[in-house]
């Protein structure tokens, strides 16, 4: 990778995920990406959150902690305050991958015509331990095959693209779903661009 390193903004959204919320937010800090942007955006929590980020505060480009409307108000607010150029939100009980970043940032600079991108999706044990890679058939994404659930879905966590396909799709997420706009997001980002997979591992989803 050349020598510029592309500005990446990652979103943390949380209300009282204290228990989890460390180990994401250094699953983010510690790889030591030099042009990181992360926001975290904490909805008034009461479980001690807000001393963990704290303890961050100082590797945080920014961080709130208010009563908000849920978790995709809370990623909006992240989102609307950021300026990366590379874009994605990880939430406070799941992890990245070590060297995700780089990775995101060696594909979109590698391939200027990747717009969006998501890695092999993979899970995490409650205790954080990553246990196994989703099997999904491969096979080229089309907003088509999304339309009809031919494949099961498009990891969160293992999702990245560019601002300017964010912008082109609307530059919000969808606030009066409760728990699916990014698939809703997906859809409109379909109308768009075409979904790029690698089998590099971004991210994971921790079940609990």
């Amino acid at each position: 990778m050349g020598e510029r390193y592309p500005r990446i903004t990652v979103v943390t959204p949380n209300l009282n995920h204290g228990a989890y919320l460390e180990a994401c937010l250094s699953s983010v800090l510690n790889q030591g990406y030099p042009n990181l942007e992360y926001i975290v955006v904490d909805g008034g929590s009461t479980d001690g959150s807000v001393d963990v980020i704290r303890r961050y505060e100082q590797r945080l480009t920014r961080w709130f902690s208010e009563p908000d409307g849920g978790q995709y108000h809370a990623i909006q607010k992240g989102f609307n305050a950021s300026s990366g150029e590379i874009m994605a939100w990880l939430n406070a009980d799941d992890k990245y991958h070590d060297g995700a970043l780089f990775a995101m940032a060696e594909i979109f600079q590698q391939f200027p015509d990747v717009n969006w991108l998501v890695g092999y999706p993979t899970e995490y044990t409650e205790r954080g331990i990553a246990i196994n890679r989703i099997t999904l058939p491969w096979a080229r994404w089309s907003r088509f095959r999304y339309l009809t659930s031919d494949f099961a879905f498009i990891q969160q966590e293992s999702t990245c693209w560019r601002r300017s396909v964010w912008e082109k799709a609307g530059g919000t997420l969808d606030l009066t779903l409760s728990l699916a706009a990014d698939l809703e997001l997906w859809a409109r980002f379909f109308r768009h661009e075409r979904l790029h997979t690698t089998s590099a591992l971004i991210g994971g989803f921790r079940y609990r």
